[in-house]
């Protein structure tokens, strides 16, 4: 269907599923590659399969964590989206958020046609009780609340379950 390239329009080393939105348009995100290639830094994206009507798929960017590392907005997901009702997409990334370096929670909305989303940080991890380092995404409930794991942190430094509400 499609084939990363890893250069500075697309992304590289995707590690989880994807999503599908009521159009037929897929939905993941990969650990490295970003849109900015002048950074020179790989954070990761989250990208858009869309098929055209002669049966091909195109991918598009929508979002490109931070030009730098360890960003406020995160780096390297590791995770897959998950698509609310509305047509918005949650995740986790590995690094980056408040702390920069253990982790967020992330909300994507639609921007204008053809324009990356519009990102914010839901929840940033922090080394402690609360976890830190989500390697996977999360999934949303009918009231709005997202449910993920966090791969260590917690009593036992052995990781942790983990809600963020709306």
């Amino acid at each position: 269907m499609y084939t990363f390239q890893g250069g500075s329009t697309d992304g590289a080393n995707p590690q989880a599923g994807l999503v599908q939105d009521n159009s037929g348009n897929l939905y993941g995100t990969t650990q490295f590659g970003y849109a900015y290639p002048t950074a020179g830094i790989n954070t990761g994206t989250v990208f858009k399969l869309t098929q055209t009507s002669d049966s091909q798929w195109t991918e598009s960017i929508i979002y490109a964590f931070c030009a730098q590392f360890l960003c406020a907005d995160g780096s390297g997901p590791l995770g897959g989206v998950v698509l609310d009702k509305a047509g918005n997409l949650y995740g986790t990334t590995d690094l980056g958020g408040a702390n920069q370096v253990w982790g967020a929670v992330f909300g994507l909305t639609p921007g204008a046609p053809n324009a990356m989303w519009n990102e914010v940080v839901l929840f940033s991890f922090e080394q402690g009780p609360a976890g830190f380092n989500p390697h996977v995404g999360v999934i949303l409930d009918s009231a709005g609340n997202l449910y993920g794991t966090a791969y260590q942190g917690g009593a036992g430094e052995y990781g942790t379950v983990v809600e963020v509400t709306p």
